[in-house]
């Protein structure tokens, strides 16, 4: 799907015109690879099987990006209303629900620092 980050925000590109992000730092799913080797995220998709067509995997990878980055430790119910915008047609939801959920508490867990600081 569409979903970048945008100043570390999630955003769905196509619902944006290029003069909007004028000045903005725009991450696509291309950035997250490290020396041509998946990340971590990624290879939790991989481990759950998270990816059929690949057509949806870079908008849920970038929103789980997002995700990751706030800190936040989410249930797998938050999860799934966080990904409500990014539409899957192959998954079922529930093996990109694992992927997020196993590498947030995972990343969260190794990096307390990561917590946001309202659920300190």
């Amino acid at each position: 799907m569409c979903t970048v980050q945008v100043d570390g925000v999630a955003l769905k590109s196509c619902l944006m015109l290029a003069p909007q992000l004028e000045g903005a730092c725009v991450r696509t799913v291309e950035s997250l690879a490290v020396d041509n080797k998946l990340n971590g995220l990624q290879a939790s998709f991989h481990r759950h099987h998270a990816l059929q067509c690949g057509f949806c995997t870079p908008g849920f990878l970038m929103l789980a990006t997002s995700i990751v980055e706030r800190g936040e430790m989410l249930s797998r119910d938050e999860i799934r209303e966080e990904i409500s915008g990014v539409l899957c047609r192959c998954t079922g939801y529930e093996n990109i629900i694992s992927a997020i959920h196993e590498y947030l508490h995972e990343t969260v867990a190794a990096n307390p620092q990561l917590v946001a600081k309202e659920q300190v």
